[in-house]
This record gives C-alpha cells, structure tokens and sequence, in this order.
C-alpha cells in the first residue's frame, strides 16, 4: 500500500469512511493507522502515540515514542514532534520582503521565553528521513520512489515550518504513472502556483525531489528534476560551485544507477517571473534510498540489502551523541556497529578513529570496521572485559559473515 496507494484506494476509501482508520497486521494489538487524504488520493500514516505497539523488527510504522515524549525535547528544540506533526524552525525564511533585504533566518519566535534554535536544510531533511523510517531497512524485498513518497507525504502533512503550514510550503515530488499523470501534474502545479512574488513579498517554495542533471547556461544552470518536466529550474553558478562542494556525495550520484540523490530545493520567482533556486541541500543515497556518507557506504549499503539485512543508517540532525556509527546491524546480539573508514593518512581522521575505538571499547559495543583502501575488514570484539579481541579476515571471507 504505501508503494502504490492508488491500487489500493477503494480499500482505504472503506476503512476511512466505515471505521475512520486503518489496522497494521504487524503485531496481535493491530495498532490503528491513518488514512489520510493527499490530493484525490489516499495514504498510509503512523496513528499518533502508536508508533511503540508496532513490530520493532519488522514494521515501518515503529517509532521509540521516549524520542518525542514530553521533556525530550524543549522549547528551544528547531524540531518539536507534536500530536498533529512536527514544529520545526528553519533558518531560512518561507516569505521575504521584495522590497527589503532577504533576511537570513526564519521566524524569531519565542515559546515559553526561550529563543528556538534553528536548523539547516540538511538537517530537516534528514529529520524527514529518519522520521519516515527510510534509513532503516527492514528487509524488505525492495523500496521504490513510491514508498519514499508515501512515508514523506505523512511526515509533511499536519506539520508547520516557521509557525506556516509545511504542507503549503513543501511539496514532495510524486512518481510518474501514466494513468495518473493528470492529477500529478495538477498537485504539482498548484504548489508551484503557490511561489509567487508581488510588490510587497516573496513566497517561496521547497521541492523534494531527485535531481536528474544540471544543464549549463548562459547564466547558470537549468535544474532537471527525475520525476517532472514541467517546471523550468535555474541557479546561479555561484550557487551550484557552493552546493557542489558542500554536497560532493550527493552530486556525484547524479546520472549513475547505483547510486540516488535526493534534494530539497528553495524556489522563489525573479523579476521576470523564472522560477530560481535560492538554497538547497541534498544526500547522497543507495540504490534503495538509504541515505550514506560515500560510494563506500553506497557499497557497503547495497551489499546488506542484497544479503537481506535488517539494519540502520544513524543521522546526525543532532550533535549530542558520543559517536555517530556509520551503521548499525540490527538482525544480531548484541546489535553490532559498522565503521567504514574510507579516508587514511589524514591525521584529524586518525585521530576521530581513535577516539571511536575507545568509545566502543568503554561502552562494551561490538564494531566491524571495514577499510576499504586496505580490501579486507577488521572485526573488534569489544567489551568492558576485553578492551579488543581483533580477527583479520579477507575481504570475501568477512562478506560471508555478513
């Protein structure tokens, strides 16, 4: 269902309108579901303070609800989960003056008298991710641009950016299907409809998309978008020479099949009328859209899948962790952390490696790091007993174990 709602829509037509909801089989409580309304279509989403009855293993729909359980987070948070969706404050503004400078932040305002903090693009959009369960991968047969679409629309709807409705603000690029290519194009064109610019301001726009190429021109670059052509993109050259060396990752997956990118692009009208680029941020993803680091992680990321792993893709949208693994085998006990160290020589790096290794050692967690340069992995069994028990294995000997 949430890779193609629409096979589905007389059956969730049913459950909306006779019970009001839907139930996931992934557990004997059948934790209730929203069917929520998206255009003339229908999807899937987490029923609120549900997401802990859902199968941990196994099911999309889980969420730890500690993580958004009163007194986790504060009034200073940019990203606040609530009943209805996520508060979130973003450092760049949703409406600007035409008249005046653009301003560098987005809404000032204070909750309980505490001055919000306010997070990057990058950051929002991998708060989407991790919130839509897209870093995790539970095994699945596949994953398609369908199911991500599915997934972010529910993060989107009810929330708010800057205290304005993120739904009208961001707009999630829907996969082409020629049986409803009419009402695509017509969500698709409402929401650029709703990037305007008069006298007095600038309404701007945020797409989610994967971006297909960057087309030179006179001035800059045409922006085509994989699932769309309708709408004509630009950017300014020093805007793409600053994108490109702050997302070289995401970039460079742009053309290639085994690899994907995806892109949130702030739009708003010029003078003329053109609809431009003023920010954007992008990730670099596999094949079936877990966001990674590197090719290697890509690598490494696809081979998981291929061998039907469960496992998580840790995001960074916050800082305080002592550690940020790479990634996290979730299908072993105890669950088994994953380091791919893909730089060497670097002595900050070596330094960062080392300190991992002692955290690891100090906090008892099991760690498979894999240096690619040097073609095999090194297994470090790390406990408070033992503070490292090394195996070297070859290369194809450690795929095996996986």
């Amino acid at each position: 269902m949430q890779e193609d709602p629409s096979r589905f829509a007389a059956e969730l037509e049913r459950a909306k309108r006779i019970d009001g909801h839907a139930n996931c089989l992934c557990s004997a409580s059948r934790p209730k579901l929203v069917v929520r309304a998206l255009g003339a279509g229908l999807i899937l989403a987490r029923w609120p303070n549900t997401g802990n009855e859902h199968d941990k293993d196994h099911c999309t729909f889980f969420e730890d609800e500690r993580r958004s359980a009163p007194g986790v987070f504060d009034a200073a948070d940019p990203f606040i989960p609530g009943p209805t969706g996520l508060n979130a404050k973003l450092d760049v503004s949703v409406t600007v003056r035409t008249s005046g400078p653009v301003p560098g932040g987005g809404s000032t305002a204070r909750r309980a008298g505490t001055q919000r903090r306010s997070a990057g693009l990058l950051a929002f959009l991998e708060y989407l991710w991790e919130g839509a369960n897209l870093h995790k991968w539970h095994g699945d047969r596949y994953r398609s641009c369908g199911t991500c679409f599915s997934r972010l629309s529910a993060q989107i709807d009810g929330g708010s950016i800057n205290s304005k409705p993120m739904s009208g603000i961001v707009h999630v690029m829907e996969p082409f299907a020629e049986d409803r290519k009419a009402e695509i194009d017509a969500r698709f064109q409402s929401f650029l409809g709703r990037v305007v610019r008069d006298k007095e301001t600038r309404r701007r726009g945020s797409l989610l998309c994967e971006i297909k190429e960057f087309k030179p021109r006179k001035y800059g670059f045409q922006v085509l978008i994989r699932q769309s052509n309708l709408a004509r993109l630009f950017m300014s050259q020093q805007l793409h020479d600053k994108l490109a060396a702050s997302f070289a990752g995401a970039f460079s997956a742009i053309g290639d099949t085994s690899r994907r990118n995806a892109a949130l692009l702030v739009l708003e009208r010029s003078a003329s009328g053109t609809l431009t680029l003023v920010d954007a941020a992008a990730m670099l993803l596999s094949r079936t859209y877990l966001p990674c680091d590197s090719s290697y992680e890509v690598a490494l990321a696809n081979r998981l899948v291929d061998e039907s792993r469960r496992f998580t893709k840790p995001l960074r949208h916050v800082g305080d962790a002592a550690t940020h693994p790479d990634f996290i085998l979730n299908d072993v006990c105890p669950e088994t952390v994953i380091e791919v160290y893909g730089m060497s020589g670097n002595v900050e790096y070596e330094a960062r490696k080392l300190e991992k290794r002692r955290h690891y050692a100090a906090s008892g967690v099991t760690c498979i790091e894999w240096e690619p340069t040097t073609t095999h992995l090194v297994i470090h069994i790390l406990t408070g007993e033992s503070r490292s028990r090394k195996s070297v294995f070859t290369f194809n000997d450690i795929e095996r174990r996986l």
